[in-house]
């Protein structure tokens, strides 16, 4: 069952980044943020690196349902719009620089019952 509190974006960013974000970021670097909640549709901002292998559908649907499924504000969405940020070192002048190249929004269906990946 669902239940619609309401939204406040800083805490519900703050209780995900030590719940989950923090071992996607160490781990598998990878991190996410909750941009907006409008209109049944989940706004996040996923930054990838390097170390993260799966290709973009994978990643925009394995992190919209855990944003789903682990905060109850957000149970009742019927979408994610997803930007995503990758970032790769460049060398110059023996300096590494982190340069996002690429910006892409995708839309994914999630559900509340079923994980999508």
């Amino acid at each position: 069952m669902c239940i619609v509190f309401s939204m406040d974006i800083q805490k519900i960013n703050k209780r995900h980044y030590i719940a989950t974000d923090m071992y996607y970021r160490i781990s598998l670097g990878l991190s996410s943020k909750l941009l907006k909640y409008e209109n049944g549709i989940i706004y996040l901002e996923i930054t990838l690196s390097k170390k993260w292998t799966k290709n973009y559908n994978a990643t925009a649907a394995e992190l919209a349902y855990s944003w789903k499924s682990s905060h109850p504000e957000l149970c009742k969405a019927l979408g994610c719009k997803v930007l995503l940020l990758i970032y790769v070192k460049i060398l110059k002048d023996n300096f590494y620089r982190k340069m996002a190249f690429r910006r892409l929004m995708m839309l994914t269906r999630v559900s509340c019952s079923e994980k999508t990946t």
